[in-house]
C-alpha cells in the first residue's frame, strides 16, 4: 500500500483524516442503521409518522410484489432488526447484503412507479440507490474497528 500523505495537497492533513477513519466508518454504519431502524419502527408500529403493516402491505400490493404480507413483515423485520444490528456493528455483512438486495428492488418499483424516476420526493428512486450504495459499501469494507464484529474471532 502506498503512503497516501504524499497523494495531499496538504500532506498534514493525512494523520487527521487516518485517525478520524474509525469515526467516518462507525458514523456511516451507525447513521445508516438508525435511519433503516426508524424506517422499521413506521412499518410495523406506524410511529414516526409511518403507515404501519397495514399501510405498508397495501403498497407492496400496489407495486404488484407477490406474496406482499409475509413480504412485508420480512422487510420491516430486516430494517428494524437489521438496523439495531448495523448500529452495533453486528453481522454487519449479512445485513448489508439483504439491503443490497432489497434495495435494488426497491429501485426498480419506485424507477417504474410513475413518478419522478429520480427525486425521492416525488416517488423515484434517488433515496433507494443512496441507501444501496451506502449499504454495498458496507459490505464490502465490513464493520470497521468500532464493532461486534471486529471484536469476534471471525466475520463474514
Amino acid at each position: 500500500m502506498t503512503d497516501t500523505t504524499t497523494r495531499l495537497y496538504v500532506p498534514a492533513l493525512g494523520g487527521i483524516y487516518a485517525s478520524l477513519l474509525p469515526l467516518a466508518e462507525w458514523l456511516l454504519r451507525g447513521g445508516l442503521g438508525l435511519i433503516l431502524f426508524v424506517h422499521g419502527l413506521q412499518k410495523f408500529f406506524g410511529w414516526v409518522g409511518g403507515a404501519g403493516m397495514g399501510g405498508f402491505i397495501g403498497l407492496l400490493e400496489k407495486f404488484g410484489y407477490p406474496m406482499p404480507t409475509l413480504l412485508g413483515y420480512l422487510l420491516a423485520a430486516l430494517e428494524l432488526v437489521g438496523g439495531f444490528l448495523l448500529v452495533i456493528g453486528f453481522l454487519t455483512r449479512p445485513v448489508a447484503f439483504l439491503m443490497v438486495v432489497f434495495m435494488l428492488f426497491a429501485v426498480h418499483y419506485t424507477g417504474s412507479a410513475g413518478g419522478h424516476w429520480f427525486i425521492w420526493f416525488r416517488g423515484g428512486m434517488e433515496y433507494a440507490l443512496l441507501i444501496g450504495f451506502v449499504s454495498f459499501y458496507i459490505l464490502i469494507n465490513g464493520a470497521g474497528p468500532w464493532s461486534v464484529d471486529q471484536k469476534q474471532a471471525k466475520e463474514f
